[in-house]
């Protein structure tokens, strides 16, 4: 873990916090799944670029599922072209990690 990682626990705890925006939420919610840390639009937070990254050549089925369900979670009202979120073929597609990370947030919910 290099010193800028925190536990996926820390990265959920700081999305949940109402004091910061939503796309700084939105960000930490993100940098929870590690297959998205390094995906464009996730630090700074910006849904389009993520939406755009999700539906290119650098997303696998695993980290597709994960940027839609921060997109989900960032605004549930939208159709995202990067295609819906679906938690049965998410959970078994997703590795260990990627699972906790929803757990976490699945464990205390939210929306922004």
């Amino acid at each position: 873990m290099t010193t800028t990682e925190l536990a996926i626990e820390d990265y959920v705890a700081l999305a949940r916090d109402r004091n910061r925006t939503p796309s700084e939420r939105a960000s930490f919610l993100a940098q929870a799944f590690h297959v998205l840390r390094d995906a464009d639009g996730v630090a700074p937070f910006d849904a389009r670029k993520l939406e755009r990254w999700a539906r290119g050549p650098a997303a696998t089925n695993a980290s597709k599922q994960c940027a839609a369900f921060v997109l989900n979670v960032y605004n549930t009202r939208l159709k995202w072209k990067c295609g819906p979120f679906n938690v049965a073929y998410a959970i078994a597609i997703w590795d260990a990690d990627n699972r906790w990370a929803f757990q976490a947030w699945a464990a205390q919910p939210f929306t922004l």
